[in-house]
């Protein structure tokens, strides 16, 4: 099918990675677990994360425009249920799948190099470090299954098997 495309339009669509820029850094920068619940202004949030207080700033804004926090004055608050998705300790946090999808963008960045070379893209860590993406790699898969899982082994019930053995299982939700 095809689309009438106009110059807005196709900017637009071009222009859909920054959002998730946005997010995923303050994923990788923890920023939503240092904000907590607590409304904070740009220097103290920069202060727990160790970055810029002016670059922190305009990151900050940016998630208030995306409507992920609230601004009054200079303090920033974060929203209860953007805490509950995005904050470490939270038992519904995505955290892992955001810092995961982060990994991916910056693979996904090279694309045309890797169509150009026929090389797979070149793997480089995010400020938390490798082992950190692999954590982010293993709970996200935790988070795109652990709804889905129960429903799907609802369905094969009984069980015909007495043991299973899970190669490769990631954080293990299918076993569990």
């Amino acid at each position: 099918m095809t689309r009438n495309w106009s110059a807005d339009g196709l900017l637009e669509l071009v222009r859909g990675f920054q959002a998730a820029c946005v997010v995923t850094a303050a994923a990788d920068l923890d920023l939503f677990t240092a904000l907590g619940d607590t409304p904070a202004t740009a220097a103290t949030v920069a202060g727990k994360v160790r970055a810029d207080v002016r670059a922190m700033g305009v990151l900050l804004d940016a998630l208030v425009a995306l409507g992920l926090l609230a601004k009054q004055g200079d303090t920033y608050e974060l929203p209860s249920d953007i805490a509950e998705l995005l904050t470490e300790g939270s038992p519904t946090n995505v955290l892992p799948g955001v810092r995961h999808q982060a990994n991916c963008l910056r693979r996904w960045a090279q694309l045309a190099r890797v169509v150009r070379t026929g090389r797979p893209a070149e793997r480089v860590p995010s400020i938390r470090g490798e082992q950190a993406d692999c954590e982010s790699f293993i709970g996200a898969m935790n988070n795109f299954t652990e709804t889905v899982a129960p429903h799907v082994i609802a369905r094969l019930m009984p069980l015909r098997f007495q043991r299973l053995l899970d190669i490769g299982g990631a954080s293990g939700t299918w076993t569990i």
